[in-house]
């Protein structure tokens, strides 16, 4: 797996929850009640913030309270699932 084109095993963040952002795949619309404020868009917007913070090599003092309380607190909690491509076998 890939992120912001570098290899997993090599992307580092000081935070254990941006580290899993970057990496949960994007998620489409109506994920329930905890997603009510991003739900309608689905997760990607808030994914590419935190890339977009990863890249720049700064994460602003806030950027949880940026993001959401409901955001942050699925993003701890929700086991993503992934899968391998059947044709390069990247995972998705």
């Amino acid at each position: 797996m890939r992120v912001a084109n570098r290899p997993l095993s090599e992307l580092m963040t000081s935070s254990k929850t941006a580290t899993k952002i970057l990496t949960m795949p994007i998620e489409r619309g109506a994920l329930g009640f905890e997603a009510e404020g991003w739900r309608v868009s689905g997760n990607g917007e808030m994914v590419i913030r935190v890339l977009g913070w990863y890249r720049s090599g700064a994460f602003p003092d806030d950027w949880k309270a940026q993001l959401g309380g409901p955001f942050i607190n699925y993003a701890k909690r929700t086991v993503f699932t992934y899968y391998k491509c059947p044709g390069c076998e990247t995972i998705i």
